[in-house]
């Protein structure tokens, strides 16, 4: 009971010490449970329910010259015609948030054809906020590899912007697909092309324009009209997109021209048109 001024007697008080002490294992039990409840949420959210390709990645390579592996958690596109020493180009390209690395080889394997080695890494909970480094390691490990580039869909091209930046000794260029900086990487002398659709309705359009201004002046920009966010990949429609007016094969063929069309302008032989040097020029 308690006295006139509202304090615990002392024999009340301790059986609220004894009732407490004997709640304590219990409540140690509600948050371990709590914790573990919310990890396995997290998980089925963003790895069990995250967004996969429609057809087998290595289904590629009936229709194009590449070979398809497993690697640094998700795949590595090969070209199956080596271009020669000097000329080789490799491009990191991570993907959006909720979307698994086979989700873009479909998009990528035409680009690869063309002498491009790619990289689709794994992302923690295919969250590339939750390893932003991934380049790191295929930078690293790929041998012969004469210019590397580093980019990715929405969440996963402000991650590889953020690599980028603090790495402008590895890297020569970047990709934006659907994305947008939160860095300033304006005076980097990074080559930049940033690749957008007119359908989108996932990129916050305001953030792209507003951050325009921490791209180099001489950033590329393209728009690939009646395309939406998810045609990017290969994975169907995505929540709160707009509706297509183009078919994704078309999307991804206007994607990988406009890739190739400024990788020919940073002097890569990617098969150009009008280039001389290099194995793949004049290639189609």
């Amino acid at each position: 009971m308690r006295d006139r001024l509202g304090w615990l007697r002392p024999a009340d008080d301790e059986r609220y010490r004894d009732w407490a002490r004997r709640l304590a294992p219990y409540a140690a039990v509600v948050v371990v449970l709590a914790v573990l409840l919310a990890g396995v949420g997290a998980w089925v959210y963003f790895d069990y329910l995250a967004y996969g390709p429609t057809e087998p990645p290595s289904a590629v390579e009936s229709e194009y010259a590449v070979t398809v592996e497993s690697g640094y958690g998700g795949y590595v596109i090969r070209p199956d015609d080596q271009p020669p020493a000097g000329d080789r180009v490799g491009l990191v390209f991570y993907p959006g948030g909720r979307v698994e690395p086979g989700s873009y080889v479909h998009t990528l394997a035409p680009l690869a054809e063309r002498g491009v080695t790619i990289v689709v890494p794994g992302m923690p909970l295919n969250l590339a906020v939750l390893d932003s480094d991934a380049a790191h390691a295929p930078i690293a490990s790929e041998d012969g590899v004469d210019a590397w580039y580093v980019g990715g869909h929405s969440l996963g091209g402000a991650m590889a912007c953020r690599y980028a930046n603090g790495n402008t000794d590895r890297v020569d260029g970047l990709v934006l697909a659907a994305s947008y900086c939160d860095v300033n990487v304006s005076d980097s002398g990074l080559a930049t092309v940033a690749i957008t659709g007119s359908r989108d309705g996932v990129l916050n359009r305001e953030r792209f324009e507003s951050n325009r201004r921490f791209l180099p002046t001489d950033a590329t920009f393209v728009s690939v009209q009646g395309m939406n966010h998810g045609q990017f990949g290969s994975y169907g429609r995505q929540e709160g997109d707009g509706e297509a007016t183009i078919s994704t094969a078309t999307a991804h063929e206007r994607v990988v021209a406009a890739l190739v069309d400024w990788l020919c302008a940073e002097g890569e032989s990617v098969g150009c048109a009008n280039q001389t040097g290099g194995r793949f020029a004049g290639s189609s």
